[in-house]
Protein backbone atom coordinates (compact mmCIF):
# COMPACT_ATOMS: atom_id res chain seq x y z
CA UNK A 1 0.00 0.00 0.00
CA UNK A 2 1.24 3.47 -0.87
CA UNK A 3 -0.43 6.28 1.01
CA UNK A 4 0.33 9.79 2.08
CA UNK A 5 -0.88 13.29 2.70
CA UNK A 6 0.67 16.64 1.97
CA UNK A 7 -0.57 20.22 2.34
CA UNK A 8 0.61 23.53 0.95
CA UNK A 9 -0.50 27.12 1.24
CA UNK A 10 -0.99 29.07 -1.96
CA UNK A 11 -1.11 32.82 -2.52
CA UNK A 12 -4.56 32.57 -4.10
CA UNK A 13 -8.08 32.51 -2.75
CA UNK A 14 -10.10 29.29 -2.62
CA UNK A 15 -12.13 30.35 -5.67
CA UNK A 16 -8.98 30.70 -7.78
CA UNK A 17 -7.68 27.32 -6.64
CA UNK A 18 -11.08 25.69 -7.24
CA UNK A 19 -11.04 26.99 -10.82
CA UNK A 20 -7.97 24.82 -11.38
CA UNK A 21 -8.69 21.66 -9.38
CA UNK A 22 -12.38 21.64 -10.29
CA UNK A 23 -11.47 21.46 -13.99
CA UNK A 24 -10.60 17.75 -14.16
CA UNK A 25 -10.63 17.77 -17.98
CA UNK A 26 -7.62 20.13 -17.93
CA UNK A 27 -5.47 17.96 -15.63
CA UNK A 28 -3.24 16.69 -18.49
CA UNK A 29 -2.42 20.32 -19.34
CA UNK A 30 -0.79 21.07 -16.00
CA UNK A 31 -0.42 17.91 -13.90
CA UNK A 32 2.89 16.34 -14.97
CA UNK A 33 1.83 12.94 -13.64
CA UNK A 34 -1.19 12.75 -15.99
CA UNK A 35 -0.17 11.94 -19.57
CA UNK A 36 -3.67 11.47 -21.00
CA UNK A 37 -7.26 11.67 -19.84
CA UNK A 38 -10.22 10.40 -21.84
CA UNK A 39 -13.58 11.48 -20.47
CA UNK A 40 -16.02 8.58 -20.59
CA UNK A 41 -18.95 10.04 -18.65
CA UNK A 42 -20.03 13.51 -17.45
CA UNK A 43 -22.55 14.81 -14.95
CA UNK A 44 -25.50 17.09 -15.76
CA UNK A 45 -23.15 20.11 -15.50
CA UNK A 46 -20.70 18.63 -17.99
CA UNK A 47 -18.05 17.84 -15.38
CA UNK A 48 -16.10 14.61 -15.89
CA UNK A 49 -17.35 11.74 -13.75
CA UNK A 50 -15.59 8.77 -15.32
CA UNK A 51 -12.13 9.31 -16.80
CA UNK A 52 -9.62 6.86 -18.23
CA UNK A 53 -6.27 8.25 -17.19
CA UNK A 54 -2.74 7.36 -18.27
CA UNK A 55 -0.26 8.30 -15.56
CA UNK A 56 3.52 8.33 -15.29
CA UNK A 57 4.26 6.46 -12.05
CA UNK A 58 8.05 6.69 -12.55
CA UNK A 59 8.61 2.94 -12.70
CA UNK A 60 5.76 2.27 -15.15
CA UNK A 61 3.01 4.01 -17.07
CA UNK A 62 -0.24 3.23 -15.27
CA UNK A 63 -3.67 3.23 -16.91
CA UNK A 64 -6.65 3.55 -14.56
CA UNK A 65 -10.38 4.26 -14.85
CA UNK A 66 -11.27 6.87 -12.23
CA UNK A 67 -14.67 7.89 -10.87
CA UNK A 68 -14.69 11.55 -9.76
CA UNK A 69 -16.88 13.32 -7.20
CA UNK A 70 -17.13 17.05 -6.51
CA UNK A 71 -17.78 19.01 -3.35
CA UNK A 72 -18.32 22.31 -5.14
CA UNK A 73 -15.65 24.86 -4.26
CA UNK A 74 -14.09 22.60 -1.62
CA UNK A 75 -12.81 19.27 -2.95
CA UNK A 76 -12.40 16.90 -5.87
CA UNK A 77 -12.09 13.21 -4.99
CA UNK A 78 -11.64 10.08 -7.05
CA UNK A 79 -11.47 6.31 -6.78
CA UNK A 80 -10.48 3.68 -9.29
CA UNK A 81 -13.00 1.39 -10.92
CA UNK A 82 -10.48 -0.63 -12.91
CA UNK A 83 -6.99 -0.48 -14.33
CA UNK A 84 -3.38 -1.34 -13.64
CA UNK A 85 -3.68 -0.88 -9.87
CA UNK A 86 -5.87 -2.83 -7.46
CA UNK A 87 -7.25 0.33 -5.83
CA UNK A 88 -6.60 4.07 -5.95
CA UNK A 89 -8.33 6.76 -3.90
CA UNK A 90 -7.42 10.43 -3.74
CA UNK A 91 -8.70 13.85 -2.82
CA UNK A 92 -7.62 17.45 -3.31
CA UNK A 93 -9.22 19.65 -0.64
CA UNK A 94 -9.20 23.42 -0.39
CA UNK A 95 -9.61 25.53 2.73
CA UNK A 96 -9.12 29.21 3.39
CA UNK A 97 -5.81 30.24 4.94
CA UNK A 98 -6.36 33.95 5.52
CA UNK A 99 -6.96 36.87 3.20
CA UNK A 100 -6.34 35.80 -0.41
CA UNK A 101 -4.70 32.51 0.59
CA UNK A 102 -5.67 28.86 0.43
CA UNK A 103 -4.48 25.64 1.96
CA UNK A 104 -4.64 22.64 -0.35
CA UNK A 105 -4.39 19.14 1.07
CA UNK A 106 -3.73 16.16 -1.17
CA UNK A 107 -4.42 12.68 0.22
CA UNK A 108 -3.70 9.55 -1.75
CA UNK A 109 -3.96 5.82 -1.14
CA UNK A 110 -2.89 3.25 -3.74
CA UNK A 111 -2.89 -0.52 -3.59
CA UNK A 112 -0.65 -1.27 -6.56
CA UNK A 113 -1.57 -4.93 -6.72
CA UNK A 114 0.85 -7.79 -7.10
CA UNK A 115 2.51 -7.03 -10.47
CA UNK A 116 3.10 -3.32 -9.95
CA UNK A 117 3.83 -3.95 -6.27
CA UNK A 118 6.87 -6.00 -7.30
CA UNK A 119 8.33 -2.87 -8.94
CA UNK A 120 7.45 -0.60 -6.02
CA UNK A 121 9.69 -1.75 -3.21
CA UNK A 122 11.98 -0.12 -0.67
CA UNK A 123 13.08 3.45 -1.38
CA UNK A 124 11.23 3.49 -4.72
CA UNK A 125 7.92 3.63 -2.81
CA UNK A 126 9.01 6.83 -1.04
CA UNK A 127 10.25 8.35 -4.30
CA UNK A 128 6.98 7.62 -6.08
CA UNK A 129 4.91 8.93 -3.14
CA UNK A 130 6.97 12.14 -2.98
CA UNK A 131 6.80 12.60 -6.74
CA UNK A 132 3.05 12.16 -6.83
CA UNK A 133 2.14 14.24 -3.76
CA UNK A 134 4.84 16.91 -3.95
CA UNK A 135 4.91 17.06 -7.72
CA UNK A 136 1.17 17.48 -8.01
CA UNK A 137 1.10 20.30 -5.46
CA UNK A 138 4.06 22.01 -7.19
CA UNK A 139 2.23 21.68 -10.52
CA UNK A 140 -0.91 23.12 -8.92
CA UNK A 141 1.02 26.08 -7.54
CA UNK A 142 2.52 26.78 -10.97
CA UNK A 143 -0.88 26.54 -12.70
CA UNK A 144 -2.59 28.84 -10.15
CA UNK A 145 0.23 31.37 -10.39
CA UNK A 146 0.14 31.26 -14.21
CA UNK A 147 -3.63 31.90 -14.14
CA UNK A 148 -3.06 34.96 -11.93
CA UNK A 149 -0.60 36.58 -14.38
Amino acid sequence: MISGERSEELDAGPEEVWAVIGDVAAYPQWMSLVREAEIRETDESGRPLLVESVNDAKVKTVRVLLRYAYDEGRAVSWHSESGDVRALDGILEISGAGEGRSRVTYRLSVDPGRRLGLLLRGPIVDQVRDRVLGGTLADLRARVEAARS
